[in-house]
């Protein structure tokens, strides 16, 4: 026998004797298009993912994308809505979806737990507060036990706020959008409110009893950071797929398109 012939052979051998846990992880790509459905975790939030007012659909930035993303695949999509944020990654960790395709934020934290694709839109955080409050005009201003923040449970901004402000009494709500959480600040029930820096425009223009902090937070938000799609550690061919779906689209304008469409007054809403 050749030595070739031995070196192919003793390959093979080594191959078929690695245990399970050496073997490749099944494509995902391929279980996408041989099931020919690509499931989604959505959770609601403006201009990504809102309820059609003429329709018990959804629409939205990221449901245009996820149009995209079914197109390119040739496969269909199924939406699999969570309730709020906080429960978007143990949805992928238990198989629910396939992707979470539903503005989460990169943060190291939540890399630990899910694969993280290219971003392919960054925004940070900003607090709102009544313009009446001469005393709260700055960061270090929210940072006390006299001042009460309300946020979104599991959001990036709850994160951003228990980092920045580890004096404040954080009220973590669960779900109900931004409403919720600015009418608290309204009502004089909390003192301030996380939103996303990407609304802080709109929300002038909406709420003349409002100011917000920082001032200019909408060119220069605190911590900002990449949005980005989830998958499950090990679905690795998902995520270059994933990137180069994100880059191709970046490439042609439909991202800037997106944008355009969605990123205004009409789909930024309070609710």
């Amino acid at each position: 026998m050749s030595r070739i012939k031995l070196i192919v052979l003793a390959l093979g051998i080594l191959i078929v004797s690695q245990p399970a846990s050496a073997q490749p992880a099944p494509s995902l790509v391929n279980k996408i298009l041989k099931e020919g459905t690509v499931r989604v975790c959505v959770s609601i939030a403006s201009p990504w993912m809102m309820k059609n007012p003429n329709g018990s659909d959804f629409i939205g930035f990221d449901v245009d994308m996820i149009a995209e993303l079914a197109k390119v695949m040739e496969v269909k999509s199924e939406l699999v809505p969570v309730p709020n944020f906080g429960q978007l990654i143990a949805s992928l960790q238990s198989s629910k979806c396939d992707v979470i395709m539903s503005a989460l934020t990169r943060t190291t934290k939540r890399a630990m737990a899910i694969n993280f694709t290219e971003p392919y839109f960054v925004l940070g955080s900003a607090w709102i507060v009544k313009k009446d409050r001469a005393d709260l005009n700055k960061l270090e201003d929210l940072n006390t036990q006299k001042v009460t923040v309300a946020v979104s449970q599991g959001s990036i901004s709850e994160e951003r706020t228990r980092l920045h402000l580890p004096k404040a009494n954080v009220k973590s709500l669960p779900g109900g959008g931004d409403a919720i959480r600015i009418t608290e600040v309204e009502s004089g029930r909390s003192d301030a409110a996380a939103i996303d820096s990407l609304k802080v425009p709109v929300f002038q223009a909406q709420l003349p009893w409002a100011k917000f902090i920082p001032a200019n937070a909408f060119d220069q938000p605190v911590d900002p950071a990449g949005i980005a799609y989830g998958v499950r550690h090990g679905d690795l061919d998902f995520v270059n797929f994933l990137n180069v779906f994100i880059y191709n689209l970046q490439a042609n304008g439909t991202i800037d398109r997106l944008k355009a469409k969605w990123v205004d007054a009409k789909h930024i809403k309070i609710e």
